[in-house]
């Protein structure tokens, strides 16, 4: 139908390297109507993570809103490490969103707004230098403020208080 040749005209320029993540499992490619799309995989040995993550141009995370406030959806962390754009489609006002925006590395878009998610797509797929310009960003945001040795760093001046120099 239109609505289906509109949506692939939107991934077309991505080389039909998307992927999108669900509980932390890559999401395997698959052909429709001639590109490739995202859909349900295996797990991926730990070792080949990294390199499986980076394999997608776009990176789709999404939250439902009776989820505000209780979770971060973890693939968020996965594709900012990877150093790749998010697409971020859930709650205006959350912790994702706030990560997203503040990074600089992606764009966000409110649940149930096709038109808005469509065209964010498009601007994406278009514009190879704004996803790499964003995905460096990401990556710059995730080593700077969420990387392991950080988060451990916090967990432990939770525990003990602040590390003494």
């Amino acid at each position: 139908d239109a609505g289906k040749a509109a949506a692939g005209a939107q991934f077309e320029n991505l080389n039909g390297r998307i992927v999108q993540l669900r509980s932390g499992a890559p999401i395997a490619k698959v052909s429709f109507s001639g590109l490739t799309l995202a859909a349900a995989g295996g797990r991926v040995p730990l070792a080949e993570l990294g390199s499986s993550l980076a394999e997608g141009d776009i990176h789709v995370v999404s939250q439902r809103p009776a989820t505000q406030g209780l979770i971060v959806p973890s693939k968020l962390y996965g594709a900012m490490a990877a150093g790749r754009p998010v697409l971020f489609i859930g709650p205006d006002d959350c912790e994702a969103a706030r990560v997203v925006r503040e990074s600089g590395g992606g764009v966000v878009v409110p649940p149930g707004r096709i038109g808005e998610t469509a065209a964010a797509i498009d601007a994406l797929a278009g514009d190879a230098a704004g996803r790499a310009r964003m995905g460096a960003a990401a990556r710059r945001y995730y080593v700077e403020r969420l990387g392991l040795e950080r988060s451990v760093r916090r967990i432990v001046e939770a525990l003990t208080g602040p590390a003494r120099n």
